[in-house]
C-alpha cells in the first residue's frame, strides 16, 4: 500500500506542476492578446482616453447566497479624476467622442465575454484591472470589495 501511496504523492506532485505551468501559460499568453488589443485601442484613441479598469473578485459576504467570482462594471475613464473617482465617463456627456466610446464598448463586450474562472486566473482574485492610455500599459493592483 506505502508503494502506491508514494506513487499517487509523485504523480500528484508532477500533476500539480504541470497544470501551474499551463496556468501560467494561459495567463502570459491572454494578458499579450488582451494588451495588444488595447495597445490598438489606445493607438487610436489615447489622447483622448486616460484608462480603461474594471474590478473583479470574490465577496467575502452575500446574504445566504454563494459567493461566486466576478467581473463588475468595466468602464472608460477620459480624466485622471474620473478614474480616481472610481467609476467612468459616459457617451451621452461626450458625443463628440461616440466613435471612442464604440470602440470601448467592443472591447468592453470582448472583456464580458471572456468566462469568469479564465478572467481570474489572468488577472487574479480581489484585482483592480487598469489599461492607462496612451500606451495600454498593464497595471493589477490588490482590491477589496468592502465585504
Amino acid at each position: 500500500m506505502s508503494k502506491l501511496i508514494s506513487e499517487f504523492a509523485a504523480k500528484y506532485k508532477d500533476l500539480t506542476a504541470t497544470i501551474k505551468a499551463a496556468q501560467e501559460k494561459i495567463k502570459s499568453d491572454s494578458q499579450t492578446l488582451i494588451g495588444a488589443i488595447f495597445n490598438e485601442f489606445f493607438a487610436k484613441h489615447g489622447e483622448h482616453v486616460f484608462a480603461v479598469h474594471w474590478t473583479q473578485g470574490t465577496p467575502g459576504f452575500n446574504d445566504g447566497d454563494e459567493c461566486l467570482f466576478s467581473v463588475h462594471d468595466i468602464w472608460l475613464s477620459i480624466t485622471e479624476e474620473s478614474f480616481e473617482d472610481g467609476e467612468g465617463d459616459y457617451s451621452p456627456h461626450h458625443p463628440e467622442l461616440a466613435e471612442v466610446f464604440a470602440d470601448f464598448k467592443v472591447i468592453q463586450n470582448l472583456i464580458k465575454s471572456i468566462d469568469n474562472k479564465y478572467m481570474q486566473m489572468i488577472y487574479d482574485n480581489d484585482a483592480k484591472v487598469v489599461y492607462f492610455g496612451p500606451t495600454g500599459e498593464l497595471e493589477i493592483q490588490e482590491w477589496n470589495c468592502g465585504y
